[in-house]
């Protein structure tokens, strides 16, 4: 299991990571979260009767 420890190094590897790797990491982050909304908007209207 990983533990407060784990969180800890991932963070500071990430802080200390070049610019380009936290843009990258940043896009790769909106485009799953594009993909989660996209269901999620699909859903939501559809129960409330758009769709």
């Amino acid at each position: 299991m990983s533990g407060p420890t784990d969180r800890v190094a991932v963070i500071a590897t990430f802080r200390d990571s070049p610019p380009a790797v936290k843009t990258l990491l940043a896009g790769v982050f909106i485009n799953r979260l594009s993909g989660f909304l996209n269901i999620f908007l699909v859903l939501f209207l559809t129960s409330t009767g758009y769709g």
